[in-house]
């Protein structure tokens, strides 16, 4: 018999990332990094190559430096409300990325969604 795992619930399921507060679509081929049991639910999407992250939270979170072979980074943040409830979209690429990555940043920002 399994114990339960510490922390809230997270549904992962095909593109579709669902927490407690909220629910995303992760872009295609991009990694998903839940949060730590002992924060609040946060998810962070990385891009394949490392050079792109969004970062979605129900409070504020830090968002990790890219790695020096990404050179120059631009950064973009965003906040949705859902029922007096703030969740926070916040992205970092490299700017030689960067028209590419805020089509997707867009993307993942329109698709988040109360639970």
């Amino acid at each position: 018999m399994l114990d339960a795992t510490p922390g809230a619930p997270v549904i992962v399921y095909d593109t579709r990332v669902t927490t407690t507060a909220f629910s995303i679509t992760v872009p295609p081929g991009w990694r998903t990094i839940t949060s730590p049991a002992d924060q609040p639910p946060f998810v962070t999407t990385a891009a394949p190559g490392n050079c792109a992250l969004i970062v979605i939270a129900a409070s504020p979170q830090r968002i990790a430096a890219l790695a020096d072979e990404c050179g120059g980074t631009q950064t973009v943040s965003r906040a949705m409300i859902f029922d007096q409830a703030a969740i926070s979209v916040t992205g970092r690429a490299s700017a030689s990325e960067w028209a590419a990555f805020i089509a997707v940043f867009d993307a993942v920002a329109q698709s988040v969604t109360a639970p």
